[in-house]
């Protein structure tokens, strides 16, 4: 959703896969013993915490509604993400982690990608249960 509207990518900068990335890396990081180790627990239960609320809140509603009534969470996520990442690449930049991550941070325990998931599952949903319109 957040990939496909132009609106949305204006309000919120970050696709699913950027997010999973970030979320990932940080959950990588968070083993070790760096100064931002607070902030990155921080972010990562936002992350898993904003997440699974939009999709409690939201899992029987239409897609149209949940980025406006989520807009200050959904800033907030992409504040903290950015600043994530530029943890991530001040980290990153004495070693090459990416190999690492993936080893370590399964796919099936990023909240980034269940979400993916949830949010095109509905789009499927409602454009299904739309009935075909000629124009």
């Amino acid at each position: 959703m957040f990939d496909k509207c132009s609106d949305c990518k204006a309000r919120f900068p970050y696709t699913y896969d950027e997010l999973a990335i970030t979320y990932a890396m940080a959950r990588y990081l968070l083993e070790h013993n760096i100064p931002e180790k607070g902030d990155l627990e921080k972010y990562l239960e936002f992350q898993l915490y904003i997440f699974n609320h939009i999709y409690e809140e939201h899992k029987f509603e239409s897609t149209g509604e949940i980025l406006s009534a989520h807009n200050a969470d959904l800033c907030q996520l992409a504040e903290l993400t950015t600043y994530i990442n530029e943890v991530i690449e001040r980290y990153q930049k004495t070693r090459s982690i990416i190999i690492e991550v993936v080893e370590i941070v399964p796919k099936s325990n990023n909240p980034a990608i269940h979400f993916q998931k949830f949010m095109r599952n509905k789009v499927k949903k409602q454009w299904s249960s739309t009935p075909y319109k000629r124009w």
